[in-house]
């Protein structure tokens, strides 16, 4: 992140038109290297936190990843507009945002950094294996995950979470997007949405209990359908836009359906 954020400005102004291929491979490895720190994050839970505590990793992770989605999408994509931040956060008018790609890049790449050295400073991990385990190579720790992988019981659990999604990952992919198609600035969609984030993180805490516990997939398996309720919701919200976009000025009640 900090390499490229002195490249990102450049390769989207680039005058030849933005370098796609670039900052696709650049956003496919920090997924990547992002998804391999969230593992080692889970590892890391089952040995820094009480073992009173160790059912609350799962909820962290969630808080922790609804928030950084918020701000690395929503946030970033309001204060990077010039119009938003014009019109609510300047006295005086200026062509460009108060954050731009390289600047969001350079900002957080200095967090993480930083962050994951005082973690490796000042937190001492517990040792808590056996001496068979101690013994494990990477490759036998592979061959072990494997085996474990095999078992019909983590099969269907495996089948389950990578299906769980596909249902809803369209309305949630395509919906900003046909919204700004439809006419709603996509600066007045960001700041609706983020009105959303205190609920979200308020609801994983206030449920937290429930959801760690021995009976949590019996709580998914009862919020799952009103889920996939929400579908149609969102379709019927998507068709009915239009009129309610008919004017310049985006009335009140919309962005309260919009939040809703």
């Amino acid at each position: 992140m900090l390499c490229v954020s002195y490249r990102a400005n450049a390769w989207i102004d680039d005058p030849a038109g933005p370098r796609i291929v670039l900052l696709t491979v650049f956003f496919f490895l920090l997924t990547f290297l992002a998804a391999t720190q969230d593992v080692a994050l889970d590892g890391w839970a089952i040995t820094m936190l009480k073992r009173e505590n160790i059912g609350y990793a799962a909820t962290s992770g969630s808080v922790g990843q609804t928030i950084g989605t918020s701000v690395g999408f929503f946030v970033f994509m309001s204060l990077e507009s010039a119009d938003f931040c014009n019109a609510y956060l300047r006295s005086e008018p200026l062509p460009y945002g108060v954050l731009t790609l390289s600047s969001f890049l350079n900002y957080f790449g200095w967090i993480f950094l930083t962050t994951t050295t005082l973690v490796m400073l000042f937190k001492n991990e517990e040792t808590l294996f056996t001496d068979e385990e101690h013994s494990l190579g990477v490759l036998d720790t592979y061959k072990k995950l494997i085996r474990i992988i095999r078992l019909p019981a983590i099969k269907q659990f495996s089948i389950f979470l990578l299906t769980m999604s596909i249902s809803f990952s369209a309305c949630d992919a395509i919906s900003w997007l046909k919204l700004v198609r439809l006419g709603l600035d996509r600066e007045k969609f960001a700041l609706a949405t983020t009105v959303i984030i205190p609920v979200k993180v308020s609801l994983l805490l206030l449920f937290r209990k429930r959801m760690t516990g021995e009976k949590s997939m019996g709580v998914f398996m009862k919020i799952y359908p009103v889920r996939l309720a929400f579908n149609l919701v969102a379709s019927v919200f998507i068709w009915s836009t239009p009129q309610m976009l008919m004017g310049l000025d985006v009335p009140l009640y919309f962005y309260g359906l919009l939040i809703l």
